[in-house]
This record gives structure tokens, C-alpha cells and sequence, in this order.
């Protein structure tokens, strides 16, 4: 049986745009799934959306030699997922399509693709299932009902089976052996080039509820203080049931609370990565500092983004001392990025473990500005944590990503100002870049189950809309003057493709992490690692810059 998987990850319409260099987890991790069932004459193959989409790849002899689809994709990916499903039925007619990843929440997805299996939350285990069921041939109604978590087509009627529950940390480690998994990450042509995602742990410590009203939730009880309960475990049932965490996340729907991988795994994958040619190792989780902080607490139950308890500094410092074993890191041929920290974690012990790593470099959430909007919204902390784990991040030498949003449920004229405001102070305290997002509605979310969408959005407010524009127009002002300051200094970076619409030109990327960097007539350069000045900034996201030849 040859296998397909398909990573439409952030293809949005069918080709990445913004985040072109980043791999995620997922694909490969379901690669590594399959391969743990021994199964015999079982071929598996991870491709991007782009190679069945775009000249000079894939065509479609490729794809109608696999006999099974597994996609992997966000909700924002609908449109990719849309088309290869459409032209794997043309091709491939009644062969099995099994979508997964975050898009999978949606319960009615299967009335807008035609696809044939709808795998939601964690997938391991379900997968595991309907590979047993698929290699028998029992496509029967029953066997497919046994799977929990799921929903399938069958005689042009839906099912939908018993939800299933979030994998024990057992389960976890156990699916996540990189040695299943690892070899996969050679069919991403630009493995070498990319920011490689290493899952650390997964799931969300923060059972804070957002104030918004919803579907089939009373309103908040402003005075119950459950979600900031002493006992850990009364935080998971709300009397007004409210889901937990922010409103705009899916991250506790999809895998509950946190679950920690084991050191050796991470290490092994970290080490196994750079040994293959990897040069950007992203450490994955919902916080990094949470990393087997559940273990603190009693039952494995972390259901507090606060102190106590406090990071497992103990942990930490043994992950990162072992990653730094490798000769590669320690020398910053290699760059690791730390993909997300909660402010509210961010002791001083915490961020002198993390300033340990060459280069350190994290991305933390703010969102919002706004004191009010940010409890409002569910967040984890207060803005004003945010600042503090910002300056005392920055005093450090740390380099700081911070995060907002925009166009919220519930957004007014004053937050907005507020999340400006504070744009402003984060450039004065050296904060490297600012990510700014425009809020999608997730399945999953508790905000996908708002009352008065519509109002709540305000979506036709010109008032509102021209301060929307005014706050993303800041964080574009603030990248962009980060990148004047480049000009002049040379920066060590990896050509890693053709441009899109000039091919005697290279894209490349800095090693310890940056804009894209524009080269031109270097095309024959792609795939070596040189040191180039920055000459001119082109975008917000892009310079350019010329070869520095000794």
C-alpha cells in the first residue's frame, strides 16, 4: 500500500506565502504512527499541497499512484484542502481520503469536502485504528464506529463516533519515538533551510474562561473564582460551562492540559535533525515553560498558567544542558528558537536557563494592550506580565517575538489604542519583531460558539476599522524600522530557493533567525551557506542583500 501525506499546514488557498520555511509536526509524526504497526508493504510519502498545484513537481501520474490521502491542515487551509480533495477524486475516484489537524474540528466538514474520514483532536490513536481497519478491508459501519473521535462517510450518510479522550502522557511518549519518524524529514526539500518544529509538550495550562457570552453557556459568575481555584483539579468543570482557555484557541479542545515528552526523545530528534543538515531547530509547545511542570502537581493535573507551581527548573536545565551537548549548537552553527513562553512563567531562574542557548530567542503572547480586554478574552495574564517578562527577558540579552491580535469579538476604539501604545513601548525595550494577526474563527474555539457574531465583531465600524488599520500599520512601521537597522551588517544566511517571479534571484534565510533575505543572480548559490550584507529593506519581511566575497 503506498501512502500519501499531505501537508497543506498554512497553504491557505494552495501555496505558502508567509511561513514558507517552517515545517511543522504533525505530518511526520503520523508517518512515525503508521510505521509502529509493521504493517507489510507499506510505503509512506509526506509531500507539500504546492507539488500537486504548481509546474515542475508532482503531476498527476504521481498522485494517482498512492492508494491512500491523509491530510493534515488548518482551518485557514480550507480552500487547498478543498481543491486536492476535488482532483484526488478525479484521479483516484473512491480511494480513501483521511483529513486531520486543527481544520478537522469542524463537525460539518464532511458536507464541504468530499472526503471520507474526519480524524478530530489527538491522532495517534485513531490512526493507529483505521489503518488496522483500512489493511483488513472492514469497511463496515461498526468497525469505524469502535474508533473514537471521529467522523465518516458511509452510503452518502455521516457518522459521528463517541468522543474520545486526550492520550495519557504514556500514550504520548510512546507515539513519539522520533526513530519512527525522523527520515521523513527528507521529503521537505528545504529541510536544510527550514525552521524544523520539535514538539516538547502539548496542551495548555490555561483554564482561565473568557467573559464573552456563548451557545450553551450561561454567563460568567464574575464573583465563582474556579478558574483561579488552589485546588487544580476544580478547575476543569465551570459551573456556567464556560470551555477553558482563551477564546480565540482551540489548543485545550484538541489536547487538554499539558503532557511533557521525555528528554531523550527530544534530544534524539534535536540531534538526529542537525546530523541530517538541519541548521533551525524550533523547540514546540504551547509554553515552553510548562515543560513537565504538570509532574509538580497532583495527578498530572496543570491547569494553572500561574505560580504556583513554579517552572520545573530542573527539567529545563536538563533539556537545554543536553541540547547543548551537541557540537553544532554550542559552536551557533545551529540556531534554536524557542517557539512560545508564558509571561507569567518567565522567572528570573527560567530566563537564565533559556540564556543559555547561543543566539536565545523566544515568542511571547500579548494579544492585546488592554488590562480589561485581555481578562475579558481569557488570557493566561495581564499585559503588564507581558512588559515584565519582556524587560527582564531583554536585560538578559534574550531576543524577544511578541504576539497580538486584531479585528477580536469585542474589540473597542480604546484597546485597540492601548495594544498601540504598548507596540510603541516594546520597540524602545529592544523586542525584535511584532506578529501581528487578524482573528479567524476556529471550530474548537470557545469563541466559535459566540452569541451575536455579528455585533460582537463589528466588522462594518469605519471608526473601528480605521484603528484596526492604524494598529497593524504600527506593527508594520516597528518591523520595518527593525530592518533598517541591518543595513551595513553582514549576517549568516543559508540560500534556500528561487524567487517566485524572478528565478535568477535567491531567497535565503538567516541562521539565527530574521527576515527573508532577497540575493540577486544568485541562483546557483542556493543551497550554500554564505554571509551576506543587507543593502537595502524591500518590505517589512524582506531585505536585500549582496554576497560578501574575502
Amino acid at each position: 500500500m503506498k501512502i500519501l501525506i499531505l501537508d497543506c499546514l498554512s497553504s491557505g488557498d494552495g501555496r505558502r506565502l508567509f511561513s514558507r520555511d517552517f515545517i511543522g509536526g504533525g505530518p511526520k509524526l503520523i508517518a512515525g504512527v503508521i510505521n509502529q504497526l509493521n504493517l507489510p508493504n507499506i510505503k509512506i510519502q509526506i509531500k507539500r499541497i504546492e507539488n500537486f498545484f504548481f509546474k515542475d513537481v508532482d503531476n498527476d501520474e504521481n498522485l494517482k499512484s498512492f492508494d491512500l490521502c491523509l491530510i493534515s491542515a488548518m482551518s485557514m487551509d480550507f480552500k487547498s484542502v478543498h481543491a486536492i480533495v476535488k482532483k484526488w477524486r478525479n484521479l483516484n475516484h473512491s480511494k480513501l481520503i483521511i483529513v486531520g489537524g486543527p481544520i478537522a474540528s469542524d463537525d460539518k466538514l464532511l458536507e464541504k469536502i468530499d472526503a471520507d474520514i474526519l480524524v478530530q483532536g489527538e491522532a495517534e490513536k485513531k490512526i493507529m485504528n483505521l489503518m488496522n481497519i483500512i489493511f483488513r478491508g472492514d469497511y463496515q459501519v461498526s468497525a469505524f464506529m469502535d474508533v473514537e473521535g471521529i467522523l465518516f462517510r458511509k452510503s452518502e450518510k455521516i457518522f459521528k463516533t463517541k468522543p474520545s479522550k486526550d492520550l495519557s502522557i504514556e500514550e504520548y511518549n510512546t507515539f513519539s519515538d522520533p526513530k519512527f519518524y525522523l527520515r521523513y524529514i527528507k521529503n521537505y526539500s528545504n529541510y536544510k533551510s527550514a525552521r524544523i518544529y520539535v514538539e516538547c509538550l502539548r496542551g495548555c495550562s490555561n483554564f482561565h474562561r473568557n467573559k464573552l457570552e456563548l451557545e450553551n453557556s450561561n454567563p460568567c459568575l464574575r464573583d465563582c473564582n474556579i478558574c483561579k481555584d488552589s485546588e487544580l483539579k476544580n478547575r476543569i468543570n465551570c459551573p456556567s460551562n464556560i470551555p477553558p482557555g482563551c477564546g480565540f484557541c482551540s489548543t485545550i479542545s484538541t489536547f487538554g492540559y499539558p503532557k511533557s515528552r521525555g528528554l531523550n526523545y527530544i534530544v534524539n530528534e534535536i540531534f538526529g535533525l542537525i546530523d541530517m543538515g538541519a541548521k533551525r531547530i524550533v523547540l514546540g509547545g504551547p509554553d515552553f515553560l510548562d515543560y513537565q511542570r504538570e509532574i509538580l502537581t497532583e495527578n498530572l493535573t496543570l491547569t494553572s498558567p500561574n505560580i504556583p507551581p513554579e517552572p520545573n527548573y530542573k527539567a529545563l536545565n536538563e533539556l537545554v544542558e543536553a541540547i547543548l551537548q551537541h557540537k553544532a549548537i554550542k559552536e551557533e552553527r545551529v540556531q534554536i528558537f524557542i517557539e512560545n513562553v508564558k509571561a507569567n512563567l518567565c522567572t528570573l531562574e527560567a530566563l537564565q536557563i533559556i540564556t543559555k542557548i547561543p543566539n536565545s530567542i523566544f515568542s511571547i503572547g500579548c494579544e492585546t494592550g488592554s488590562i480589561e480586554f485581555s481578562e475579558k478574552l481569557g488570557r493566561p495574564f495581564i499585559p503588564i506580565k507581558t512588559l515584565e517578562g519582556v524587560k527582564n527577558a531583554s536585560k538578559l540579552g534574550i531576543r524577544v517575538h511578541v504576539y497580538f491580535i486584531h479585528s477580536l469579538p469585542g474589540e473597542t476604539i480604546e484597546y485597540l489604542k492601548e495594544s498601540i501604545n504598548l507596540i510603541q513601548i516594546f520597540y524602545k525595550l529592544g523586542v525584535e519583531k511584532i506578529t501581528i494577526y487578524k482573528y479567524q474563527e476556529f471550530p474548537g474555539a470557545p469563541f466559535y460558539l459566540l452569541k451575536n457574531k455579528s455585533k460582537m465583531m463589528q466588522l462594518s465600524n469605519k471608526k473601528l476599522n480605521s484603528y484596526r488599520k492604524k494598529l497593524v500599520k504600527t506593527a508594520i512601521n516597528f518591523n520595518r524600522q527593525r530592518k533598517v537597522e541591518m543595513i551595513g551588517k553582514s549576517y549568516n544566511v543559508i540560500l534556500a530557493e528561487q524567487h517566485i517571479s524572478n528565478v535568477s534571484h535567491a531567497i535565503g534565510y538567516i541562521i539565527k533567525g530574521g527576515p527573508k533575505v532577497l540575493v540577486k543572480n544568485a541562483f546557483k548559490e542556493i543551497g550554500k551557506q554564505l554571509s551576506v550584507k543587507v543593502t537595502r529593506i524591500i518590505s517589512d519581511k524582506l531585505v536585500e542583500g549582496e554576497i560578501q566575497k574575502y
